[in-house]
Protein backbone atom coordinates (compact mmCIF):
# COMPACT_ATOMS: atom_id res chain seq x y z
CA UNK A 1 0.00 0.00 0.00
CA UNK A 2 1.53 3.62 -1.15
CA UNK A 3 1.97 5.91 2.01
CA UNK A 4 -0.83 8.70 2.54
CA UNK A 5 -1.13 10.77 -0.65
CA UNK A 6 0.77 9.28 -2.88
CA UNK A 7 -0.01 7.07 -6.06
CA UNK A 8 0.83 3.03 -6.43
CA UNK A 9 2.98 4.17 -9.38
CA UNK A 10 5.06 6.64 -7.16
CA UNK A 11 8.85 5.63 -5.87
CA UNK A 12 8.27 4.59 -2.00
CA UNK A 13 10.99 6.50 -0.26
CA UNK A 14 10.75 4.33 2.75
CA UNK A 15 9.85 4.60 6.37
CA UNK A 16 10.70 6.80 9.15
CA UNK A 17 10.54 8.10 12.04
CA UNK A 18 10.58 11.56 13.51
CA UNK A 19 10.76 12.04 17.65
CA UNK A 20 8.00 14.98 18.26
CA UNK A 21 8.80 17.24 21.17
CA UNK A 22 6.25 17.54 24.20
CA UNK A 23 3.65 20.28 23.28
CA UNK A 24 4.55 20.19 19.25
CA UNK A 25 1.75 20.24 16.44
CA UNK A 26 2.36 18.64 12.94
CA UNK A 27 -0.09 19.62 10.02
CA UNK A 28 -0.70 17.38 7.23
CA UNK A 29 -2.26 19.03 4.30
CA UNK A 30 -4.12 18.53 0.59
CA UNK A 31 -2.69 20.78 -1.89
CA UNK A 32 -6.10 22.26 -2.43
CA UNK A 33 -5.28 24.18 0.76
CA UNK A 34 -2.21 26.42 -0.45
CA UNK A 35 -3.69 26.07 -4.29
CA UNK A 36 -6.43 28.26 -4.25
CA UNK A 37 -5.71 31.90 -5.83
CA UNK A 38 -7.23 35.49 -5.70
CA UNK A 39 -8.50 37.53 -8.64
CA UNK A 40 -4.45 38.67 -8.79
CA UNK A 41 -3.61 35.24 -9.76
CA UNK A 42 -1.83 34.83 -6.44
CA UNK A 43 -2.14 31.49 -4.48
CA UNK A 44 -2.59 31.35 -1.02
CA UNK A 45 0.53 29.47 -0.61
CA UNK A 46 1.85 27.52 2.20
CA UNK A 47 3.89 30.61 3.70
CA UNK A 48 0.20 32.56 4.55
CA UNK A 49 -0.67 28.66 5.86
CA UNK A 50 1.92 28.46 7.79
CA UNK A 51 1.60 31.90 9.35
CA UNK A 52 -2.30 31.24 9.89
CA UNK A 53 -1.34 27.96 11.61
CA UNK A 54 1.02 30.18 14.46
CA UNK A 55 -1.47 32.29 15.33
CA UNK A 56 -3.16 32.03 18.95
CA UNK A 57 -6.57 31.06 18.08
CA UNK A 58 -5.72 28.41 15.70
CA UNK A 59 -3.29 26.81 18.74
CA UNK A 60 -6.59 26.83 20.47
CA UNK A 61 -7.68 23.77 17.96
CA UNK A 62 -9.69 25.73 15.23
CA UNK A 63 -9.05 24.31 12.04
CA UNK A 64 -12.18 24.90 10.44
CA UNK A 65 -11.56 28.79 11.35
CA UNK A 66 -8.03 28.30 8.91
CA UNK A 67 -9.93 26.73 5.99
CA UNK A 68 -12.49 29.46 6.59
CA UNK A 69 -9.48 32.04 6.25
CA UNK A 70 -8.09 29.85 2.93
CA UNK A 71 -11.56 30.12 1.13
CA UNK A 72 -12.27 33.63 1.78
CA UNK A 73 -8.82 34.39 0.13
CA UNK A 74 -10.28 33.12 -2.96
CA UNK A 75 -12.36 36.44 -3.94
CA UNK A 76 -14.75 34.44 -6.06
CA UNK A 77 -15.58 31.83 -3.75
CA UNK A 78 -14.91 29.03 -6.06
CA UNK A 79 -12.86 26.07 -5.03
CA UNK A 80 -12.35 23.00 -7.38
CA UNK A 81 -9.73 21.00 -5.23
CA UNK A 82 -10.52 18.90 -1.99
CA UNK A 83 -9.55 20.70 0.95
CA UNK A 84 -7.78 18.53 3.93
CA UNK A 85 -6.26 19.57 7.27
CA UNK A 86 -5.15 17.57 9.59
CA UNK A 87 -3.85 18.14 13.12
CA UNK A 88 -1.45 15.81 15.15
CA UNK A 89 0.16 17.11 18.59
CA UNK A 90 1.84 15.35 21.65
Amino acid sequence: MPPLGLFAAMEDSGEGWVELPDAARLYLYSDGLVEPSNSAGEMFGATRLIQLLNKAEVLENDLEAVIKQVMAFSDDGKHVDDVTLVEMHK
